[in-house]
């Protein structure tokens, strides 16, 4: 996602100054102005800077990352365990400890299991289900941070969206703990292994 920002980041000062010149990613503007003999629409390049400035302002509070951390997100075995990147990892996350982080690094890179799972593994599944948490817990967090960069309204909506059907007219003498249970059902994907759960059980048989 930060890549993404960043790439559409590039792209707005390269249509506002574009705009201004030959106007390659304009053909029908540079089209209308050649015809009617204007130098630029002056519509058009005020909406280019609005949204160029818009886009600005909306991400602005966004931590700037450098190649190496991100580098580090996508291929954990490549970075060097004391490089630059750790002191911005610890910029980004004040909670981890940086020399920890050194140290899980290189374990990580003796791991030829986790080295194995991560060819096969998304980026998230990696992070999120792959490396254990125990053993890696400064290297998930810096993992965890860059992959939740840029939150979302779609879980608090989907969240109230669940309420209000479980909420019903019908039923509306749920307490907040069976609420909160029935939440968590509806805006997770948990799967319980029912044969475990059923075989952990010991039924009570009549006399």
């Amino acid at each position: 996602m930060y890549e993404a920002v960043e790439a559409f980041r590039s792209k707005l000062h390269l249509l506002e100054r574009d705009i201004h010149g030959r106007k390659l990613h304009f053909p029908r503007l540079r089209e209308h102005c050649k015809k009617n003999e204007m130098p630029e629409d002056p519509v058009m390049k005020d909406f280019v800077s609005k949204l160029a400035e818009n886009f600005k302002e909306r991400f602005e509070s966004s931590p700037k990352t450098s190649g190496d951390i991100l580098l580090f997100l996508r291929q954990p075995f490549s970075v060097s365990a004391d490089g630059q990147w750790t002191g911005e990892a610890k910029r980004l996350v004040p909670s981890i400890e940086e020399g920890a982080l050194q140290m899980e690094v290189l374990e990580m890179g003796s791991s030829e299991l986790l080295k194995a799972q991560h060819k096969d593994a998304p980026v998230c599944d990696f992070w999120i289900n792959v490396v254990p948490q125990a053993r890696f817990k400064n290297t998930r967090a810096i993992a965890m941070f860059l992959l939740t960069m840029f939150p979302s309204t779609y879980i608090c909506e989907s969240a109230f969206s669940s309420m209000n059907a479980i909420k019903s007219q019908d039923r509306n003498r749920h307490s907040s703990a069976h609420l909160g249970q029935c939440l968590r059902i509806a805006t997770t994907e948990y799967k319980p292994n029912i044969r475990q759960v059923a075989s952990s059980r010991r039924s009570h048989f009549s006399h």
